[in-house]
């Protein structure tokens, strides 16, 4: 089964809307700046943990960028403009599942999302009408596991879901992001409480009904291999797993330097005092593309941080936090947890992430025999069907028109990460990747 970025997965809501690592083009200079994430060419993780529920669909633009808008269009360089392609009307019901439905406004608020997404990666044009069709049906198919799963007494209270949105407010750096957020959404709090809801009532049927199927160690070590033989777990060169909080700091004024040291020597006594690490930079640093991750940057690879960072990383003792450092960008602390030479990762580096790979895998299968059972039970009357658009885009090269990118396949393996850019400044928040998981969540029942 398919699994899309549809609606919010508040269980990572901060990290979707805080965290990120910049863009995905050719770095500038040769050196990253700490804030800018991953490796260039050595996979991070080959099979890098995916969160457990479907993220934010849509990050809001970073402070001091202009908001997107719902229907903004990212323009491919040296292109023209892109034209918008007249909007297809949308009924205001799509689809009967049993005795509820699926609203028309809801469908369209995924359609948009889709489309943003297709621009934002310079496709442009529209969302390919196959593709909007498996939105659809996906709505559908989380409505199904719903009603599913409600008649198989399992709750989510409205209260829960309120608790889990003020969990995730409280990883965000203003209040003014979440409203943002809603606004780029086009839904008000009351539908989010509602979406939340349904999306965290359906993970926990899964969990409930797949808790005593656990991974074996003959699982992992098959797994293991099947990525070995693909090439999967080849590490090109040295790297090392690295943690840093930063405390941001602009301009040469030397009061605001000052400041900045006593924040950073803060953090760093509260480590040495006994605190996580984690913990400390998920509350203190600066830095939004480690933030959600506790200021980790795993994997990172010899001479792509900035200089100063660089030689930290590979100087200072594993395990050990590092006296506060200055770069262009602020005050830092880092430890570094391990280091690892160029060659074939071992079983016992990934195997929490292989874990929870598998375990994931055991979930999709767990849904997709559910919605099999269940399918010829409850009643599915499909209202509208998506009709092809054709593209906004000017022909490219010799009269070859770029395609939206259809919607992806779960994987069984995880590929290498993107080459990513090394911006000068901390990179604008990015949501990250749809998943392997149990489906996203359907708009709320009417």
């Amino acid at each position: 089964m398919r699994a899309y970025l549809m609606v919010l997965g508040i269980a990572i809501l901060a990290a979707g809307l805080v965290a990120g690592c910049g863009g995905t083009t050719t770095p500038s200079t040769p050196n990253k700046a700490p804030d800018a994430a991953q490796a260039e060419t050595a996979p991070i993780t080959p099979i890098a943990e995916a969160p457990s529920t479907p993220p934010a669909p849509d990050a809001p633009a970073a402070e001091g960028e202009a908001p997107a808008t719902p229907d903004a269009a990212a323009q491919v360089p040296g292109q023209p403009a892109v034209e918008e392609p007249p909007a297809e009307p949308i009924p205001d019901v799509v689809a009967k599942v049993g005795d509820k439905t699926i609203a028309g406004k809801d469908l369209e608020r995924q359609l948009k999302h889709a489309t943003r997404m297709v621009r934002t990666r310079g496709m442009g044009g529209e969302v390919p009408a196959a593709q909007k069709r498996e939105i659809l049906n996906q709505m559908i198919n989380d409505e199904i596991l719903f009603q599913v799963a409600e008649k198989a007494g399992t709750t989510f209270t409205k209260e829960e879901a309120m608790a889990e949105i003020e969990k995730a407010k409280q990883g965000m750096p203003s209040p003014e992001m979440f409203t943002q957020y809603l606004k780029t959404m086009q839904m008000d709090e009351d539908t989010l409480i509602e979406m939340v809801r349904q999306q965290k009532l359906r993970e926990k049927f899964v969990k409930e009904h797949t808790k005593d199927s656990p991974v074996t160690e003959e699982e992992l070590q098959a797994e293991y291999n099947k990525l070995k033989e693909q090439g999967n777990l080849e590490r090109k060169q040295e790297t090392a797993n690295v943690s840093h909080i930063l405390v941001k700091v602009e301009g040469t004024d030397e009061a605001a330097w000052a400041e900045g040291k006593k924040k950073i020597d803060a953090a760093r006594e509260r480590i040495l005092a006994g605190e996580d690490f984690a913990k400390v930079a998920q509350e203190m640093t600066d830095d939004p593309g480690s933030k959600q991750r506790g200021g980790a940057y795993p994997d990172t690879p010899r001479g792509m941080m900035v200089p100063e960072f660089d030689e930290k990383m590979w100087t200072i003792p594993i395990g050990e936090v590092s006296e506060p450092f200055r770069t262009q960008f602020g005050w830092h602390i880092l430890k570094v947890t391990a280091r690892h030479e160029k060659g074939t990762m071992q079983l016992d580096e990934i195997r929490d992430q292989m874990t929870r790979m598998i375990e994931r895998r055991k979930e999709q299968e767990f849904v997709q025999k559910t919605l099999d059972e269940a399918k010829p039970k409850i009643p599915v009357e499909i209202l509208y069907t998506p009709a092809e658009t054709a593209p906004a885009t000017p022909p490219g090269p010799e009269g070859v028109a770029p395609q939206a990118p259809a919607a992806p396949a779960t994987p069984e393996a995880p590929a290498a990460p993107e080459k990513p850019a090394a911006p000068e400044t901390p990179p604008a928040p990015e949501a990250p990747a749809a998943p392997a998981t149990p489906p996203a969540p359907a708009a709320p029942s009417s």
